[in-house]
């Protein structure tokens, strides 16, 4: 085993190999060829500098920032080992969001949708692989609660990016999801049935009633008994047809009592005017028999008949 210090030489040695061949590449280049990584190349821009005894150095810009520890993109130093890493920590993550974009863009929808459906097969291929996928999103979801809500919130107020504009296109999305993997998820459900039941018994209320579920064995039978769920489920079109005409009727009565109070107030109305015609013709005969007009009360009518 070499000493400390042999080593120390033979890496100075390799460095100063490395750096005379790069010199020699960038020879006669206007961009630099340093090769980052297996596929990657620095690319930047070469400058020539001419020094006092006349000789010309050129030097790129990118790989003396690398060198020193600099960000590409900013002044801070970068995450990483020196000398090997580009960015900072925060223009590397924005590099990797860029890079993964760029490898969708190239990508193209088609293979990129046929790449992530083949992923999703194989996991699903494999039971104790989905089983810790479903219990790992399961848990990270348990501790981030609040982290969910405000990325939720965030979505709605910022008009659903990426998102649905409206309920009727997340609904239709959803509604057009169920009946295109309508089949998987019955197999699925049938399945988890039969796991978690082996003899396959035959289903009860879950409300607590012990009532028995109708169920031909095909997919998964009803959790509770018509009327017993705890929550509202939907009508089928004669219960939508009873109701409706329920409520029709509950109107219609109130609109008869309605009129039947305005009747009786009418009929009251007819009495009093009965009344006072009653009374206006007593008068009449009373003031033609005088011959005189009658005289209006008050001071204008004092002065008048002075």
């Amino acid at each position: 085993m070499a000493d400390p210090q042999q080593r120390r030489r033979n890496t100075l040695s390799a460095r100063r190999r490395r750096a005379s061949r790069l010199a020699v590449a960038r020879s006669g280049r206007l961009t630099c060829p340093f090769q980052q990584g297996r596929y990657g190349v620095c690319g930047g821009r070469l400058e020539d500098e001419v020094l006092r005894d006349g000789r010309v150095v050129t030097t790129c810009p990118r790989c003396e920032r690398r060198l020193a520890g600099i960000c590409r993109d900013c002044n801070q130093p970068v995450v990483g080992r020196i000398g090997s890493a580009l960015r900072c920590a925060y223009h590397k993550r924005v590099e990797k969001n860029a890079a993964e974009e760029r490898w969708r863009v190239r990508l193209g929808p088609v293979a990129l949708r046929a790449k992530q459906d083949g992923c999703v097969a194989r996991r699903n291929a494999d039971p104790v692989r989905r089983a810790r996928f479903l219990a790992t999103k399961r848990l990270w979801r348990e501790r981030n609660v609040v982290k969910i809500k405000l990325e939720k919130r965030r979505w709605r107020l910022e008009g659903r990016p990426g998102g649905w504009s409206t309920r009727e296109k997340y609904e239709d999305y959803h509604r057009r999801y169920r009946a295109e993997h309508a089949v998987q998820r019955r197999a699925l459900a049938k399945r988890r049935y039969y796991e978690l039941h082996p003899d396959r018994p035959h289903p009860i209320c879950a409300c607590g009633c012990d009532g028995a579920i109708p169920w031909d064995g095909n997919g998964r039978p009803a959790k509770w008994l018509r009327g017993h769920s705890p929550w509202p489920h939907a009508l089928t079109p004669k219960e939508t047809l009873m109701k409706a005409t329920e409520r029709a009727i509950q109107i219609l009565e109130q609109a008869r009592e309605k009129t039947q109070a305005k009747l009786a107030g009418i009929k009251q109305l007819e009495a009093e005017l009965s009344a006072i015609d009653v009374a206006l013709d007593s008068l009449r005969p009373v003031v033609a028999a005088d011959g005189a007009p009658a005289k209006r009360g008050g001071r204008k009518g004092a002065k008048a008949a002075a």
